[in-house]
C-alpha cells in the first residue's frame, strides 16, 4: 500500500489523532485481532464492547452496534447520508468526494475523525479502566472535539456554538 496516498495531514485536527487515523488505514492499531496475529497472549479477543466477534478494526469503527450507532447520530446530525463502510480506506475515499465545497469538506473530515478518536478512547476505556469513559459520552465528545478543534485552530471566522449543534455544516 502506498502511504502516502493514505494519509490526510491537517493543521485542524490535532496530530496525535491524524496519526492514529493513519495507523487504522494501515490497520496498524493494536486491535485483538492485530494482537492475536503478533502471538500477544489475550485472555478474550472478542469486542471489547459487544462481544460478538473477533475484535478488529473495521467492527470496532463501522460494524460494532456502538459504531453503527455513532454513524447514525452524525448522519442526522449534519444531514449528510453517509454510507456504510467496511473499513478506514472506505471513509478516507468518501471523505475526499463527499463535499466539494472546501469548509464542508473541512468539517465532515474533523467530524469523522473526532468520531473514528471517540469511539476509539471509548473501546480503550472499557478494556483498560472499566468503562469510566461512558458510551453515553461518545456523542458528545465527537460533538466538542469536532468544534474545539474547528473554533481553536481553523483560520476563519470564529464559530458560533448554537449553530454548530444545529446545523454544522453550515457553521464556517
Amino acid at each position: 500500500m502506498d502511504v502516502s496516498r493514505c494519509t490526510y495531514w491537517n493543521k485542524v485536527i490535532p496530530s496525535k489523532v491524524l496519526i492514529f487515523y493513519w495507523r487504522l488505514l494501515l490497520n496498524r492499531l493494536p486491535d485483538k485481532k492485530n494482537l492475536k496475529d503478533r502471538n500477544v497472549n489475550c485472555t478474550n479477543f472478542s469486542c471489547s464492547d459487544c462481544g460478538y466477534v473477533l475484535e478488529d478494526s473495521a467492527h470496532i469503527f463501522f460494524t460494532c452496534p456502538t459504531a453503527v450507532q455513532v454513524w447514525n447520530f452524525i448522519t442526522s446530525w449534519t444531514g449528510i447520508l453517509m454510507p456504510r463502510w467496511y473499513n478506514g480506506l472506505e471513509l478516507r475515499n468518501w471523505l475526499a468526494s463527499a463535499s466539494p465545497n472546501p469548509k464542508s469538506s473541512l468539517i465532515l473530515h474533523c467530524i469523522c475523525l473526532a468520531a473514528l478518536w471517540s469511539i476509539w478512547r471509548f473501546r480503550n476505556d472499557v478494556v483498560f479502566n472499566s468503562g469510566l469513559f461512558k458510551k453515553s459520552h461518545i456523542l458528545d465528545h465527537i460533538v466538542v472535539s469536532s468544534f474545539d478543534w474547528l473554533f481553536s485552530r481553523a483560520k476563519v471566522a470564529k464559530i458560533d456554538w448554537n449553530v454548530w449543534l444545529q446545523f454544522p455544516l453550515n457553521s464556517l
